[in-house]
């Protein structure tokens, strides 16, 4: 029965995505930037929900490729799934440690296809809004209780659901850039490093 103060993650305001190097590794894969969806995440494993975006993304009749970055090797038999699955606009990438070379490819990204089913505070979700990139998330709670009505949700583990809003994100590309920049413009106010920072100092503060 004792008071509990919740801290958050936080993101840097100001993320210096390497764009030239993210375009060379594009080129090396026949991807142009702008052109594609993105899924990344660090342990690729059956909760990350990267089975249900490349299903998603083999189902849709326009040529927009996937590109999954994160390790594979987790889970082997998991990797082989995904795998058998791609089709050939699927395109994987080993974890990728510069910092500087993922953010590019997150920041020219059509849209970061977000399908976790289960998730705590994804740092992923707060990097790429904070990079501007478009997202398409689970609708788990996890997510809306961060971003509430500011990005796009499909129904958790319903692949037609996620088919049906990857269509609307085709359908409606300015409409969800213009509210992208919206989102990014609200986590950076509630959840920059700067404000989190100051929820330290205050919960110091209060302690001594």
């Amino acid at each position: 029965k004792k008071q509990v103060i919740y801290i958050p993650n936080g993101v840097a305001n100001d993320i210096q995505p390497n764009l030239e190097k993210a375009c060379q590794v594009l080129s090396g894969l026949g991807l142009s930037p702008h052109g594609y969806f993105i899924f990344v995440a660090g342990r690729i494993e059956p909760t990350k929900g990267a089975h249900l975006a490349i299903e998603a993304v083999n189902q849709l009749n326009q040529e927009i490729p996937l590109l999954v970055i994160g390790d594979l090797e987790q889970v082997p038999a998991y990797k082989q799934e995904l795998q058998r699955k791609a089709g050939p606009r699927i395109h994987f990438l080993p974890l990728i440690k510069d910092a500087e070379i993922l953010y590019g490819l997150i920041a020219q990204a059509r849209c970061l296809i977000f399908p976790s089913i289960v998730e705590a505070m994804s740092m992923v979700l707060l990097e790429a809004v904070s990079l501007g990139c478009p997202v398409l998330a689970s609708d788990i709670e996890e997510n809306r209780c961060i971003y509430g009505e500011n990005i796009e949700y499909f129904e958790s583990s319903n692949l037609d659901s996620l088919v049906q809003r990857l269509q609307w994100v085709i359908r409606n590309d300015e409409c969800l850039k213009t509210k992208s920049l919206l989102t990014r413009e609200h986590i950076l106010r509630e959840y920059g490093w700067d404000q989190i920072a100051q929820k330290y100092i205050d919960l110091y503060q209060i302690s001594s």
